[in-house]
């Protein structure tokens, strides 16, 4: 599965390392994954008279980190096309419902697309080949049972993940292909993105009914497990449709637009207490912070709050201030849209002039200020414009 950066999932997990450059992370739910595949597996596929023993659980536990492994392979086949097309991968992420690449940017045209997204199945589907191969293999040379078993189902169950990804509709990657299907006849990429969001909102319907039918029926946990896995589909097909209306929305939107010009700053040496009384003064939510006439930092009320009242009449700014290297810099001329996409969550932004240095190399003139108050403003009005 590929998607846009997704920042609240990249901070929840652990980075392990890179593969071709590429920040390969852990979520903390994956070793719950691993253990109930070992498990399942030892007491269940592999146990002999339903009997687990070490054996068992030692295959059981190779063939769940082979699954893992495939999930990671599965990613990278979407991650190194899109490399090669020029879409930047942030990172790879394996977690409670398999894995996704957080790519950075969009593929350049409807046929990148369609490789990228084909790669992942693509994979999968050489892995089921190949597991379906070791384990006719393991039987003719007679090797033990719960072997041939475990290679067996790992070309299973890979079979079973191509095809489940080719499922039309997003975040699928089916609802990808269906995407670059949309995009070639069209030619336009944003209401392609829109249509195959749509479509995955009626396969995360379809696939909640079957699973309360399955329930129903009897099939306990995998009907339920089924139906968590549409309402999941469900939910990141809206975000994909509300993606691409905003990014439609705010095309041609640069940061000169919506920037507080001339922003009131503050000196690094004041008071909280004399911030505090500048806040009610100015009505501003957020102060670019100077020392010696030189841009340091950024203060918000979020900082404020986190000191104890006592200490209001003795702390100065300089004491709670965000420094200016963990503070989005843009330029008058930066397209909104390249800034979101840079930073999911850009809390912090100061605007600097043209041709003016990284503020931790030299002086610069910031010309403006921005909020999330008025990036939330801009979306609003353009969203009420739009209607």
């Amino acid at each position: 599965m590929t998607g846009r950066d997704t920042p609240a999932l990249r901070t929840s997990a652990l980075p392990i390392g890179r593969l071709h450059g590429i920040p390969i992370r852990l979520d903390w739910t994956l070793p719950i994954v691993f253990w109930l595949l070992t498990w399942s597996l030892a007491q269940n596929l592999l146990a002999d008279d339903q009997h687990a023993t070490a054996a068992t659980w030692a295959v059981g536990a190779a063939a769940a980190a082979l699954f893992l492994s495939s999930l990671l392979a599965h990613e990278m086949g979407h991650s190194l096309v899109a490399q090669r097309h020029g879409v930047e991968v942030i990172s790879i992420t394996l977690w409670l419902l398999g894995g996704i690449a957080q790519l950075g940017n969009d593929a350049p045209d409807a046929r990148a697309e369609l490789r990228i997204a084909a790669a992942g199945p693509a994979t999968s589907g050489a892995l089921a080949v190949g597991f379906g191969a070791l384990a006719g293999t393991a039987n003719v040379l007679g090797a033990p049972d719960i072997v041939a078993l475990a290679l067996a189902w790992l070309g299973a169950i890979n079979l079973m993940l191509a095809l489940f990804n080719l499922l039309p509709g997003a975040p699928l990657d089916g609802g990808r292909i269906l995407r670059a299907w949309y995009w070639k006849r069209s030619g336009d990429r944003l209401d392609s993105q829109r249509r195959a969001a749509r479509a995955g909102h009626r396969v995360g319907i379809g696939l909640i009914a079957v699973g309360i039918v399955e329930f129903t029926l009897g099939a306990g946990i995998s009907g339920l497990w089924l139906a968590f896995i549409g309402w999941f589909i469900i939910g990141a097909a809206r975000a994909e449709e509300l993606d691409a209306v905003l990014r439609h929305d705010l095309a041609g939107i640069r940061m000169r637009d919506i920037m507080s010009p001339e922003p009131v700053t503050v000196d690094d040496a004041t008071t909280i207490d004399a911030l505090l009384d500048s806040f009610l003064r100015h009505h501003r939510s957020a102060y670019p912070v100077l020392r010696a006439g030189r841009l340091v930092g950024l203060v918000t009320l979020t900082e404020v709050r986190t000191l104890p009242a006592e200490r209001r009449i003795t702390a100065t700014v300089a004491d709670v201030m965000v420094p200016v290297a963990d503070c989005r810099i843009a330029r008058p001329d930066d397209a909104l849209l390249d800034v979101l996409r840079a930073d999911g969550r850009p809390t912090r932004i100061l605007v600097v002039a043209p041709g003016s240095p990284d503020p931790s190399a030299g002086e610069v003139r910031l010309v403006g200020i921005v909020t999330p108050t008025d990036i939330a403003r801009v979306i609003e009005v353009t969203q009420v414009a739009a209607r």
